[in-house]
């Protein structure tokens, strides 16, 4: 029996049969144009030759016509001259009163020479000015007949395109591709490139043409090639998040398509992301964990802050991020902290920056694994807080080379709760219960500070940090005995108000709840039934959080199970092969212990989780095959933490293969049994929590917050986010919100505030304000308070209003923003943070994880810093 036909094969003789169909009709074209082009040359050749021997006759007619121009000047002088002897000749005449004979004949001869001359000098301007003339007009016919042949030439070309088949251009031909208005015109040279293709490579499958042309741009002409610069495919990666083996596989699927890679090798890659890795200047490691639940705490500490600063610095200068005015202008920095997902992060903010508030462009400077008291901190961060003490000043270069040392102006910024626990400040429940200032808030009946009779004017006594450590020896003015300030360069007044937890701590207390309140109010009929329902509001909220929970554990039960499955199912195929030899059916290089064939048919439906290279042999196997068979090592392969070898360059025997996947498998039942575990509690406390009923006001408060974005458990447990918030103060959303309740003073006076923090809420962006702007703030805060005295007289005034009211204004009026380094930031990039540690959930081993989640923070920045998250 004969060979099967290769694929290459059939497409050869499917281009046989087209060439030889359209063999005489290309022929023919080719003859047709081959006879066009020799025509064109020799037409072009003698219009060439004509226009060049007329060109030099206008040359030597223009320097014959300025030999002319010099002999006419030459006689008027000749003139002058002779004028002025005689007008000599005649004074001296005069003067004697004598007639000499001398004096006669030099007089009729200077007369007869002049009347000479005269003569002789119009004759030869009548000659030159009809010589001008005559060469004026021969130099017109001359123009006109290059004109003409320049224009012969364009036809003749454009004959040619039209008569051989080729013609592109319509009336755009002589017209720059982007410039051109219609697609219609641009598909016209589209035709035109593609039948040069062709006429080019001879061939119908122009894909292996196309693929060697953008290689041979790339070596002779970089500027116009496709291939990705190392710089962009690096911004790429980081941008779309791809994993070192979804990019590995892009590139080996764009080139099988398109016979050509426009992507740098993978190894370059790494190597130009080792340029940006600051990992030198961190300590990765884990500590005894502080809270009871944890053995152990992952720890990520920046422990050489000058080096990593200034070397962030030199980039960002680099991408022209940097806004200084002046040389003399100080380097602005914030330093700023907050908890999420478990664990609390510590960042540097830029003020002199584009963007300075973006959460991609915030430095991390550590992370740890816990809370943000003042305890932890202080025993996690020790090397940190000694290197923030110590740091001065900056320096990093510019551009264009040139070292910059700037002076360093530190602040400090984070939620309320993170800078009560920076100070050693007892918390919001204290008697003078703000960190900034001493301001008194006595909560007995007697003497407790209400809105009612609270004098927004009064001068406020500031603390220092001289004063915080006087306090802290006894334990006085609401500061804790013995506790430190972190912070100890950074003064007081350089401590950034808490921008958006404040508002909405004012937004939640002052309009939400009341609102809700008054839904329930109008809803309920006794007081019975209104208290029943606030208990319930809280039930509600935790039935959705806890619902959401259990669903992602459910997955990863799943996930795991399957895993455990698949490993049985390998351990048994293993067993088998060892006896039948079986080998993989695929064309990958699997050897003899191929698992896939086999888990096809005992798993309906089962697909192999992808092929991988092997980083020493370059063969490639199935990710089954050299023992990548649960999410853990799935996940150290697609983050580049761990390099998998195939089973022979790992020299691994039948024996040490089956106790790698017996490993494997007890290490995915261990994980299962605590996953089921988590899940069982959950559903547990689920079972404890009863839905409560609602009434007609709280469906519709509830309908409308779904219907802007907002979701329900913000506002029943009082945790609102910045977008929430946003969305809440926007004025047409102020303006819904109140046409779900009947009209009455109450609700009015609501709306009024409502609308006066929505006002301060546009003072609140990460941009500098106008004295204007600043004026307008204050006006706002004013008018807000003035309307609280009126429907809140009784209400106390809480640690978030009084940081509204009284130390906003006095901010925006010294530094003219409030949003420029707020915590919003921060607050954003814990979600970003969340997104990289799931990914990373698979890694056990924490140091490990630490790696990788600081290298993808700093090519974060970087990424952000050039831009590219814009494009």
């Amino acid at each position: 029996m004969g060979r099967t036909p290769t694929r290459k094969a059939k497409q050869k003789e499917l281009a046989i049969k087209i060439g030889e169909r359209n063999g005489k009709e290309f022929k023919k074209l080719q003859e047709d144009h081959a006879i066009m082009v020799e025509k064109m040359k020799i037409e072009k050749e003698e219009l060439k030759n004509e226009i060049l021997v007329k060109s030099t006759l206008i040359e030597i007619l223009e320097n014959d016509n300025k030999n002319k121009d010099k002999i006419i000047e030459e006689l008027k002088n000749k003139i002058k001259i002779l004028e002025y002897e005689f007008r000599i000749a005649e004074h001296s005449k005069d003067s004697f009163g004598i007639s000499l004979s001398e004096n006669k004949e030099k007089l009729e001869n200077f007369e007869n020479e002049n009347k000479l001359l005269k003569r002789t000098l119009k004759a030869e301007e009548q000659k030159m000015k009809s010589k001008v003339s005559s060469l004026e007009l021969e130099i017109k016919i001359l123009k006109s007949d290059k004109d003409k042949s320049e224009g012969k030439c364009k036809e003749l070309k454009k004959s040619f395109h039209k008569n051989s088949g080729l013609n592109f251009s319509g009336k755009f031909g002589y017209k720059p591709y982007n410039s051109l208005p219609k697609n219609k015109e641009k598909d016209l040279r589209h035709a035109y490139y593609f039948e040069m293709a062709l006429d080019i490579t001879k061939e119908i499958n122009l894909k292996p043409f196309f693929g060697g042309f953008n290689r041979w741009l790339a070596v002779f002409h970089p500027e116009c090639s496709l291939k990705l610069t190392v710089s962009d495919f690096f911004h790429m990666r980081n941008r779309f998040r791809w994993t070192w083996y979804e990019m590995q596989n892009f590139k080996r699927l764009f080139k099988l398509l398109f016979n050509f890679d426009p992507y740098p090798s993978l190894n370059k890659l790494r190597d130009f992301e080792e340029l940006f890795n600051l990992i030198k200047y961190y300590s990765i490691r884990t500590e005894p964990s502080l809270t009871k639940n944890k053995k152990t705490s992952l720890v990520c500490e920046c422990t050489d802050l000058q080096s990593a600063i200034d070397y962030r610095y030199t980039r960002m200068a680099q991408y022209d991020c940097l806004t200084f005015e002046n040389p003399d202008q100080p380097a602005r920095i914030t330093y700023i902290g907050d908890k999420g997902g478990g664990s609390t992060k510590w960042w540097i903010i830029f003020w002199d920056i584009i963007k300075s508030n973006s959460c991609k462009g915030l430095f991390c400077i550590g992370i740890f694994d816990g809370s943000d008291k003042q305890k932890e901190m202080t025993f996690y961060f020790p090397t940190l807080i000694d290197q923030i003490k110590k740091l001065k000043f900056i320096t990093y270069k510019d551009k264009f080379g040139n070292t910059i040392k700037r002076r360093v102006e530190p602040f400090v910024a984070g939620d309320c709760m993170y800078l009560y626990a920076i100070y050693g400040h007892k918390g919001p429940n204290a008697s003078e219960n703000c960190m900034i200032c001493y301001h008194k808030n006595d909560k007995t009946k007697l003497t407790g500070l209400n809105i009612g009779n609270w004098n927004i004017h009064v001068k406020l006594v500031m603390r220092t940090i001289q004063d915080y450590k006087n306090d802290a020896v006894n334990g006085e003015n609401s500061v804790n005995k013995n506790s430190t300030c972190i912070f100890e360069e950074v003064e007081v007044d350089h401590t950034v108000p808490a921008v958006m937890h404040v508002k909405m701590g004012v937004v939640d207390a002052y309009v939400i709840v009341p609102l809700t309140i008054h839904a329930l109010k109008l809803d309920a009929t006794t007081p019975e039934e209104l208290d029943v329902i606030e208990k319930r509001l809280e039930e509600s909220s935790a039935i959705e959080l806890l619902t959401t929970k259990i669903g992602d554990v459910h997955e990863e039960v799943n996930e795991f199970d399957e895993d455990g499955e698949i490993l049985n199912d390998c351990l048994i195929i293993l067993d088998n092969s060892r006896r039948t030899g079986a080998k993989c059916s695929s064309e990958l290089k699997c050897s003899k212990y191929c698992y896939v064939p086999d888990l096809v048919k005992m798993r309906d439906g089962y697909t192999s989780h992808g092929s991988v290279e092997c980083p020493k042999c370059h063969d490639i196997f199935h990710m089954e095959c050299i023992g990548i068979l649960d999410k853990r090592k799935r996940t150290e392969l697609l983050y580049g933490i761990e390099i998998f070898e195939c089973y022979k360059c790992r020299n691994m025997s039948y024996e040490n293969i089956y106790g790698e996947l017996k490993q494997d498998r007890e290490f995915v039942l261990k994980e299962t049994i605590e996953i089921g575990k988590v899940q069982e509690t959950l559903q547990k406390s689920v079972k404890k929590l009863k839905d409560s009923e609602k009434g007609m006001y709280q469906e519709k408060l509830e309908e409308f917050f779904n219907e802007i974005g907002a979701q329900r458990q913000a506002y029943y447990t009082k945790s609102f986010n910045g977008n929430h918030m946003h969305l809440l103060l926007q004025e047409e959303n102020v303006e819904k919100l109140f046409e779900i309740f009947p009209d009455s003073n109450f609700t009015r006076s609501l709306k009024y505030i409502m609308l006066r923090l929505s006002k301060i809420e546009t003072y609140s962006s990460a941009t500098y304000l106008t004295e204007f702007e600043i004026q307008d703030l204050k006006n706002n805060i004013y008018n807000m308070v003035l309307e609280m005295k009126k429907v809140y007289p009784e209400k106390s005034v809480t640690p978030k209003l009084h940081i509204m009211v009284q130390h906003f204004p006095v901010f925006a009026d010294k530094y003219k923003t409030l949003g420029k380094t707020s915590e919003q930031g921060a607050e954003a990039q814990h979600a970003e943070i969340n997104i990289m540690n799931r990914d990373l959930s698979a890694i056990k081993d924490l140091v490990k994880k630490g790696h990788a989640l600081m290298k993808k923070l700093f090519f974060m920045n970087e990424t952000s810093d050039s831009g590219f998250y814009d494009k």
